[in-house]
């Protein structure tokens, strides 16, 4: 018994998609073809054209999903997802601190009484002054 030295890899065979332009489509996917334009109110302008294109995308579906460009494909999104997902990110932490900054300057202006000076309270002083009486006016 001889031992096959042939990798799975080296036995891939390149398929030729090519004879399947050759053959004419079937019943099926004639009547598949009126069933998608009557489901989807879609009108091929050529229906023969159109059951062609049927019978090649059903033909060759299995063929596609496993083709080295699909998987390519694939894999470009996924990296192009995940590199919009750390820009995403890290957009997200820069508004994160812009906020955070805001939020400071924010209760900073709010601790600043209209004078311009600060409060007794911001920074940390008791007011030597006793408090005024509100006089309240009467009319």
């Amino acid at each position: 018994m001889t031992e096959n030295t042939t990798s799975k890899t080296d036995a891939k065979k390149v398929k030729d998609f090519t004879a399947y332009t050759t053959k004419t489509p079937t019943n099926l996917h004639v009547h598949y073809t009126a069933w998608l334009a009557e489901k989807t109110g879609f009108n091929f302008s050529d229906a023969n054209e159109a059951a062609k294109v049927v019978q090649l995308a059903v033909s060759l579906y299995h063929d596609y999903q496993a083709s080295d460009e699909n998987k390519a494909r694939r894999e470009l999104e996924t990296a192009e997802k995940a590199a919009a997902s750390t820009k995403a990110a890290k957009t997200s932490e820069q508004l994160e601190a812009a906020i955070a900054k805001l939020q400071a300057q924010l209760a900073q202006v709010k601790e600043t009484p209209a004078n311009g000076s600060p409060s007794a309270t911001a920074t940390g002083e008791a007011s030597s002054k006793p408090a005024g009486r509100r006089s309240v006016i009467k009319k």
